[in-house]
């Protein structure tokens, strides 16, 4: 194949996996929820669904594979009408005149075509999964009146089953501290305070070496499925999904589409703008490229060592912790963020999973320090974060590429301080002295108020999302992650 025609097959790829994006987003948009009138508890049976619940949702999933295939067919009528979409909305970086060795020029030499990115593709690999694996099952239903809301202020009462605090404290004062806006909540860890069938809420971890539930359970008593790491290092396996099935009433995770959003971060725009750091130069100052701190070595679940070893390959990346030969002598992360922060350009925010909507506090806590974070998973980043102030590694066709970049902003701090200036008016809200103060706050408050207010009933019919292997996070030895990490060109796909 001439370098003419292979440049023209990779376009044409390229203008494929972008177009097909919006159009499998439209088609596979529906509510989480099904509504099913009339459905009861059976009192008898504490932690699962009725038999009634479990025949509805046998008939929803049916529904569902019927579904998709009827979205396969579409798809197949759709794909002459698809590949002539503009492949305008790609999510690549604009890298302009500043990076023409990332730009493929047509024949004549006046129109710069953008090259096909793993972002791009990683994207369509994800819209390629099957809606009914990915999105969570869950049956709603005319509510229970609890019998504890006599009265519209009155105390809701919630039980951490199998965790101390679930970082954020225990009585009635962290929901006042916090300033809820609903704050008539009690939190107790003592599983003899409060009869079983009193309780209005039972918060439950699968982290916990305890994985037992009370011996019985009232109906109004919305059960609590938290988690805060990956379905890869902390979620149920296979054998015990069963068990789990039909016993949850709200998920309270860092997804997105949880019931109950509990992210590990996030940025806030400031009322006040930071105009004097407009010219600020935050290059100064600085002679190391890359710095990165970890401390699970090996291939974990994301491959994050694989991608260390190939970028070392182009840039000097110094790692500290277990994993490395540099160490920061203080246990206070403040101190060595900011020590990292003073000597480096980037800091390498790399997530142990390859998870939908999982980010860290790695990248949240990074941001609060001038320092760029170079991001590696599958979060929301360009949803989460302010414009231009991370830099994202599927955003190239190869690592080489965004080797190449970070040299060329190392060199630059023209270009390097561009990636700073959404300081004026944000905020990242995350550190080991606010985050629980704030973030967490904002969900246990929800978590409250729902208590008060939700006048229906939410049951999870299987939480297969959270189990491990789950579908909703790739595997970094095989499909498209697998040939990023082996340092392979999205362009040459075509």
């Amino acid at each position: 194949m001439t370098p003419k025609w292979r440049r023209r097959s990779a376009f044409s790829y390229a203008t494929f996996l972008v177009a097909i994006l919006p159009w499998l987003w439209w088609m596979s948009a529906s509510d989480n929820g099904t509504k099913i009138k009339g459905l009861a508890l059976n009192p008898g049976s504490f932690h699962s669904l009725s038999s009634h619940a479990r025949l509805s949702s046998t008939m929803h999933d049916f529904h569902h594979n019927e579904k998709a295939n009827d979205v396969n067919r579409k798809t197949k009528r759709s794909l002459q009408q698809l590949a002539k979409l503009s492949s305008e909305n790609s999510s690549s970086i604009e890298l302009g005149s500043r990076q023409r060795e990332n730009e493929i020029s047509s024949s004549n030499g006046n129109v710069a075509e953008k090259p096909l990115t793993w972002l791009q593709i990683i994207q369509a690999e994800l819209q390629a999964r099957p809606e009914d694996l990915v999105k969570e099952r869950v049956l709603v239903s005319p509510g229970i009146t609890s019998p504890t809301t006599k009265e519209e202020n009155q105390l809701k009462r919630i039980l951490f089953w199998n965790h101390e605090t679930f970082y954020f404290g225990v009585g009635r004062d962290p929901f006042l501290r916090a300033g809820c806006p609903v704050n008539s909540c009690y939190i107790t860890t003592n599983r003899n305070e409060v009869p079983y069938q009193e309780l209005d809420a039972l918060v439950w971890i699968p982290l916990a070496e305890d994985r037992s539930f009370p011996p019985v359970r009232s109906p109004h008593t919305r059960y609590v499925y938290y988690l805060w790491e990956s379905p890869l290092t902390a979620g149920v396996n296979t054998n015990e999904l069963e068990k789990i099935k039909g016993v949850f009433n709200y998920t309270m995770t860092y997804r997105r589409d949880s019931d109950i959003f509990n992210p590990y971060g996030s940025f806030i725009r400031l009322e006040t703008h930071r105009t004097h750091l407009r010219n600020k130069d935050y290059a100064r100052g600085k002679t190391k490229q890359a710095a990165w701190f970890v401390s699970k070595c090996g291939a974990v679940n994301s491959g994050r060592a694989t991608l260390g070893q190939e970028l070392e390959r182009y840039i000097s990346v110094d790692i500290y912790g277990a994993c490395g030969t540099m160490n920061c002598q203080k246990t206070d992360h403040d101190y060595c963020y900011g020590r990292a922060a003073a000597m480096y350009k980037f800091y390498l925010s790399f997530e142990n999973s390859l998870c939908d909507d999982y980010i860290t506090e790695k990248f949240f806590l990074t941001s609060r320090y001038d320092i760029l974070p170079v991001v590696y998973g599958l979060g929301a980043y360009e949803e989460t974060a302010p414009p231009h102030s991370f830099i994202n590694v599927f955003d190239f066709p190869s690592v080489r590429h965004l080797a190449d970049y970070l040299i060329y902003l190392d060199k630059n701090d023209t270009a390097y301080n561009e990636y700073f200036q959404w300081k004026i008016n944000y905020e990242a809200v995350n550190s080991e002295t606010n985050f629980y103060t704030h973030n967490k706050s904002v969900s246990w408050c929800q978590l409250c108020e729902k208590l008060h207010t939700d006048k229906e009933v939410r049951i999870h019919t299987d939480l297969h999302e959270w189990t491990s292997p789950s579908p909703s996070c790739l595997s970094f030895t095989q499909g498209a992650v697998d040939k990023f990490l082996k340092g392979e060109n999205a362009s040459n796909l075509a």
